[in-house]
């Protein structure tokens, strides 16, 4: 089970993509309406296609866990049980 500070490829290109987009959206202030909308139109296709790859990577991630729960359900209960009571302290914690 990886942690949540581990960074997952998908998380790399993701964060690539988001830096090219708002390099992309600098520029598109600077053009004529005419280019403004055709960069807008590449701006909202590569969003969607981050969408669909996001949504693909959580479809694998989530089968994942299905199958480790299938496979393993008292070690998945336990690791449940231990994080529910490990983020109780932490939330007790005053």
């Amino acid at each position: 089970m990886a942690s949540a500070t581990l960074e997952h490829p998908a998380t790399e290109q993701l964060k690539a993509k988001a830096a090219e987009m708002r390099d992309g959206l600098k520029e598109i202030a600077s053009l004529t309406p005419e280019a403004a909308r055709e960069k807008m139109r590449d701006a909202k296709a590569c969003a969607a296609e981050c969408v669909e790859n996001t949504r693909e990577t959580v479809s694998k991630a989530k089968e994942g866990v299905e199958d480790f729960v299938r496979e393993r359900p008292l070690q998945s209960i336990l690791i449940a049980a231990g994080a529910g009571v490990l983020v109780g302290l932490l939330l007790s914690r005053k």
